[in-house]
């Protein structure tokens, strides 16, 4: 019966110590949950040549399934990215695998569970660039008694860059309009290029002047106008 007695009775300290910290491991790893989530994260677009570019109706996102078993381990998608070299990149349109080697940033403490995106549709096409004319656009009218004789844009001409596909159709670039209703003198306005397609880029500048140029009505032609005016139809 001795060795049974020194069994539970020698060294009682460090056996209820050993004790306690099994139960504490047992309770945390008990008390664990695994946490899945299904997370979009954007597509970057590593080594890309020069005389490319994306086009807007390519693939942006990668959808996967992320999970932990950390407590305190967010679960978002902040700082995770799908990196696609395109290093061989080619005009047109390409289907890209994509696999876990594809993911980067990977947050300590989150492992992937499955890629619910296999591959990635991209639509490349080449950059190019084109000069055209700037054609000022107005609205209103200038004071009774004046008019417009002339209008410039300075610099007459810009050059845009942007997908060939783009730019082919393009003859000139307007202005968005100046108002010059109750103008008295000829005056210069800054206005922004009338630009609403998003893949077309301006080359150094997004203003440019425009110079409205006002002068009197010649006396003749306001008469021949209110002589016209006073005419009755049919009359000659």
């Amino acid at each position: 019966m001795n060795w049974l007695r020194r069994l539970f009775l020698e060294n009682v300290g460090l056996k209820l110590l050993s004790l306690l910290l099994g139960i504490l491991l047992w309770v945390q790893v008990g008390g664990q949950k695994t946490v899945q989530r299904v997370v979009s994260i954007p597509l970057e677009f590593h080594n890309m040549p020069g005389n490319l570019e994306i086009m807007g109706d390519s693939d942006q996102e990668v959808s996967l399934i992320v999970t932990t078993d950390r407590p305190g381990t967010s679960l978002t998608e902040d700082g995770l990215a799908a990196v696609i070299d395109m290093t061989a990149a080619r005009p047109g349109e390409q289907l890209i695998p994509i696999s876990v080697r594809n993911i980067e940033q990977k947050p300590y403490g989150v492992e992937i569970v499955n890629l619910l995106t296999s591959k990635v549709r991209v639509r490349l096409e080449k950059t190019s660039e084109k000069t055209l004319p700037v054609k000022p656009e107005v609205a209103g009218e200038p004071e009774p008694g004046l008019r417009i004789s002339a209008v410039h844009a300075v610099p007459p001409e810009i050059t845009v860059t942007g997908p060939e596909s783009r730019l082919r159709g393009l003859t000139s670039i307007s202005t968005e309009p100046v108002n010059v209703q109750g103008l008295t003198a000829t005056m210069t306005f800054d206005a922004y290029l009338d630009i609403t397609d998003a893949s077309l880029r301006v080359q150094n500048r997004a203003l440019v002047r425009v110079e409205v140029v006002i002068e009197k009505v010649a006396e003749t032609e306001t008469e021949t106008e209110t002589e016209t005016e006073g005419k009755e139809p049919g009359e000659s």
